[in-house]
């Protein structure tokens, strides 16, 4: 004997749990329609629900498979690109930081008068006491 093959249709997965739960509602359904001594309508119902759930299914859903494509060679060089990228963007990010340091080092030498509260150099006090 041969063992079953799962299916790699997510279609027929959603079919079955459709189908499932409406073989589970029919078995509390047509029981309690019995006891009432109604009409039937909840069946019919979970019938038309079933039967819509399903065609909408097969219609808009697409067959994706479970499992990722195998690693290939085009796989590995995009990796290797990535992993390339990576370290010339670290690169990058470090020398920039260096820079950026050395100009704030040779920036705090220069003579520059002190900032106020203002932000101008000047203190707002020594304005009013010039005029």
């Amino acid at each position: 004997m041969k063992k079953e093959q799962k299916t790699q249709d997510s279609r027929v997965q959603a079919t079955s749990a459709i189908w499932g739960l409406a073989v589970a509602m029919f078995g509390i359904s047509i029981p309690l329609e019995a006891m009432a001594h109604t009409d039937g309508i909840i069946p019919v119902f979970v019938m038309l629900g079933a039967t819509i759930s399903t065609g909408a299914v097969w219609f808009f859903g697409r067959k994706r498979p479970n499992e990722l494509p195998e690693k290939s060679e085009q796989y590995e060089i995009l990796a290797d690109s990535i992993q390339q990228l990576s370290r010339h963007v670290q690169t990058l990010e470090m020398s920039i930081g260096d820079e950026s340091l050395r100009r704030s080092i040779d920036g705090a030498g220069s003579a520059r008068p002190p900032r106020d509260n203002n932000g101008f150099g000047e203190s707002v006090y020594q304005q009013k006491d010039s005029n």
